[in-house]
């Protein structure tokens, strides 16, 4: 919605509202940005009183911007009105502010997402003090429900005893501009300018019905992710200059039914320039690579579905998926490593990873955010996840990383690498307490951390060990072994299955390298050591050596 005096995203010094009768005296500030005011930006005090009886306007109201007609609906017009009073988006509040309160409904939730972000109107500046505010959305509103033609001598008694706003007017000459349809004059003919180029484009993908010799259109898509994955119709869509990542354009490709599906052969995607590429799949979609290897390099993004690994790359050591690319990542997904099935050996050359990330870009983040994923933790030395991207910085959030069988030694949930960026794992599990094989010199560990820069923070992580009682050192649940700069451990919580098995937080730094310790949780919960039993089991040590 535009208009004369329009100020989109214009940042303002916007009133508090008082709503007596709905708010039980509450004080509410009221903003169209999303940018908290600073000290700076405080501003005067509104009083608001609601309608007393339902408001009976005008069903809509039109203004004008350059000989443009734009018409409001009093629905519109209320919405805007309620999202600025509540400073809310949510559409439950809103909703029950304008039927029951402002009493202009009913109206439903869909009245209100389909405005799109209601606490950022393109609206103009009614009462022409400068800035657009709560103010200006008050009088849209009054001048739609007091009817047309709009005059201030109507709206300014509405907004000083209807709404209780004091200190809020329009003039007649002002609303004359907004809302009369001005005199054409003419105008040259304007130069024709290339239309812009959309920020987001959608390509679609059917397992059942698809076929891959389609467009990728909602009514002709894809058939398989693989070839979504890799084909050049994809990759010059995101590539294409837009308003989208790096000035490229923002793809979608969406996979519209649950099913299981196979890859032909290994899976390398493209390697942008600019935009971005993101596959989003239901929970029910399961991307079977049955050993072959899947490889995002710059921009892809995969967010939503399954993966099964199986074995990959046969007999030789290798990762499932690799992210060998900025500005890849992976969200909300299940990954399922438990077929990982070639061992290395003890901490100097890896076995099977389920994922590897290998991009190598100064300053650049790699992203794996909420995501389920599963080893079985039977071959020695495999890892559930791998960071070895040199100048990259890894984050694991939100995420749960657990293995599901036993017998390996060395085994590893999170593993950044010496020559690798900082590692963050942050609000996220990682549980290893189905491996009880480890022993002194071969111990599972949780997460290694080799890189100074590198954390585990909460709120809410957990590391869950287990052992056996001949090798009551063989589980570690946080390994630090930089040697310059600090690891940081806070907000985690750690727990063994076998009683006087395991070391919470093992300080192997060297060098300058040094181990910050914040607020952690060891059993026994009591803190009194005597409580712990094989009921109750505790760690052998929770650091060591203690710092």
């Amino acid at each position: 919605m535009a208009s004369r005096g329009s100020r989109p995203g214009f940042r303002s010094s916007l009133a508090p509202l008082l709503l007596a009768s709905s708010l039980a005296g509450g004080m509410v500030a009221c903003s169209f940005s999303s940018d908290p005011p600073t000290v700076t930006q405080v501003p005067p005090t509104i009083s608001a009183q609601a309608p007393e009886t339902a408001v009976r306007g005008s069903e809509s109201i039109a203004f004008y911007y350059d000989g443009v007609k734009t018409s409001v609906t009093i629905k519109d017009a209320a919405v805007l009105f309620a999202a600025c009073t509540l400073n809310t988006n949510d559409s439950g509040k809103i909703v029950n502010f304008v039927n029951n309160t402002l009493k202009v409904g009913p109206i439903t939730a869909a009245d209100v997402t389909g405005l799109g972000n209601p606490l950022k109107p393109s609206i103009s500046d009614f009462t022409a003090d400068g800035v657009v505010d709560c103010k200006d959305a008050a009088v849209l509103f009054a001048a739609i429900s007091t009817g047309l033609p709009p005059t201030a001598s109507k709206i300014n008694p509405f907004l000083a005893t209807t709404l209780k706003l004091s200190g809020v007017s329009v003039t007649q000459p002002n609303l004359d501009t907004l809302f009369s349809e001005p005199t054409p004059t003419p105008t040259p003919t304007p130069t024709p300018t290339p239309t812009p180029t959309p920020s987001t484009i959608q390509f679609f993908v059917d397992p059942v019905y698809g076929d891959n010799t389609n467009p990728g259109t909602a009514t002709q898509p894809f058939q398989t992710v693989e070839y979504a994955l890799t084909t050049p119709i994809v990759s010059s869509a995101a590539n294409t200059t837009g308003s989208g990542t790096g000035g490229g354009t923002d793809v979608t490709v969406t996979i519209v039914r649950a099913a299981t599906q196979g890859v032909s052969s290994n899976i390398s995607t493209p390697n942008l320039t600019k935009g971005s590429v993101t596959v989003v799949g239901p929970s029910g979609f399961n991307l079977n690579l049955s050993g072959k290897l899947l490889t995002l390099n710059k921009g892809y993004r995969l967010k939503g579905f399954k993966i099964t690994s199986g074995d990959p790359g046969g007999p030789t050591p290798t990762a499932a998926i690799n992210l060998a690319g900025v500005g890849t990542s992976l969200e909300n997904m299940k990954i399922d490593c438990k077929d990982l099935g070639t061992g290395g050996t003890p901490f100097t050359s890896l076995g099977d990873r389920c994922i590897a990330v290998t991009a190598l870009t100064l300053g650049g983040t790699i992203l794996l955010q909420g995501l389920e994923v599963q080893i079985k933790g039977d071959k020695d030395y495999t890892a559930a996840i791998v960071h070895a991207g040199n100048n990259t910085t890894l984050e694991v959030v939100g995420s749960t990383i657990e293995s599901t069988g036993s017998n390996g030694l060395g085994v590893v949930g999170v593993l950044g690498g010496a020559s690798a960026g900082p590692v963050i794992v942050q609000s996220s599990t990682v549980n290893l307490e189905s491996i009880t094989s480890g022993t002194d010199l071969k111990p599972s560990i949780a997460v290694w951390l080799n890189v100074g820069g590198s954390k585990v923070l909460g709120p809410s992580s957990k590391i869950k060990l287990n052992g056996n009682t001949a090798n009551q050192l063989g589980a570690i649940g946080i390994k630090a072994s930089h040697s310059s700069g600090s690891v940081i451990v806070d907000g985690t919580t750690f727990s063994t299955g076998t009683n006087e098995v395991g070391i919470g937080i093992k300080n192997a730094a060297t060098g300058t390298g040094t181990l910050s310790l914040g607020t952690n949780t060891f059993p026994p919960p009591s803190g009194d050591p005597s409580s712990c039993s094989p009921m109750n089991p505790c760690l052998k040590h929770k650091v060591l050596p203690p710092l």
